[in-house]
């Protein structure tokens, strides 16, 4: 299977995050201690097919490169619910 490059992805993701981002999230930046750090996991709610997570990983990655995304399912693999296809820990902000 063909993985997508940054170069693809990258300004689609840029210009989506943009749109959201505007002045940027004051509401994180003034409730959100900026040294706590929080992890999240993306799971299967349904038996699927994996899709996007190169996507997902440069979403993480242009949001704050210092975000350590861990893959644990790849495209194209099948998932069942609760399965674990990506976990992400970092700053919380």
């Amino acid at each position: 299977m063909r993985q997508l490059h940054p170069i693809q992805i990258d300004p689609i993701i840029l210009r989506a995050l943009e749109e959201d981002w505007g002045q940027g999230d004051w509401t994180t930046d003034l409730t959100v201690d900026p040294t706590k750090q929080a992890s999240a996991n993306i799971i299967a709610k349904s038996d699927c097919i994996v899709a996007g997570v190169e996507v997902a990983c440069r979403v993480f990655e242009n949001v704050d490169e210092d975000l350590h995304v861990h893959v644990h399912k790849q495209n194209g693999s099948s998932a069942s619910p609760k399965d674990l296809i990506l976990s992400v820990k970092g700053s919380a902000q």
